[in-house]
């Protein structure tokens, strides 16, 4: 090969990998305090800007229900080891998209610090963090056992006192 051809070669390299770059899934949803704002109008029914105790559990039956309806693919009512790991695997897709502020893939200490101030992720980061290299990959999330699974519902009367 010439060198011309090692310049070209080298230039279709550089622009193939370039596209790879731009292929990156970049989160455009809502930012962290768009979220919160909307959950405040969505779940504080007594409008004191705080989500209390039971409109907290409203909230969580909520996305519980919300899990189901998008991951029970056999309508049986229960999320079965493929359902639930579909969900997991969507959930921390969701986590890392949101999270990941240089859009590298992983989560360091600080982005999930910044974003998730004391959660189960910031507190047991090391634990999570199995190759010790002080960032959070999705397999380290899936295999974590701090990383909520979505959980099973329990029906009772009070679950739907109240609801409307």
């Amino acid at each position: 090969m010439t060198r011309f051809s090692h310049l070209g070669l080298a230039a279709v390299l550089v622009t193939s990998l370039s596209g790879v770059a731009l292929a990156t899934p970049i989160y455009t949803g809502p930012t962290a305090a768009e979220r919160e704002a909307a959950t405040l109008r969505k779940y504080d029914r007594n409008h004191n800007g705080v989500i209390d105790p039971a409109e907290r559990q409203r909230m969580l039956i909520d996305q519980r229900v919300s899990t189901y309806e998008h991951f029970d693919m056999n309508d049986n009512g229960r999320l079965n080891a493929a359902e639930l790991a579909m969900a997991r695997r969507y959930r921390i897709d969701k986590l890392v998209a949101m999270l990941d502020s240089n859009r590298d893939g992983v989560l360091s200490f600080g982005e999930a610090r910044a974003h998730g101030r004391d959660s189960q992720l910031v507190e047991h980061f090391r634990a999570i963090d199995t190759n010790h290299n002080g960032r959070l990959s999705k397999p380290e999330l899936i295999a974590s056992k701090y990383v909520q699974t979505p959980a099973p519902i329990k029906y009772t009367w009070s679950t739907w006192w109240g609801r409307g």
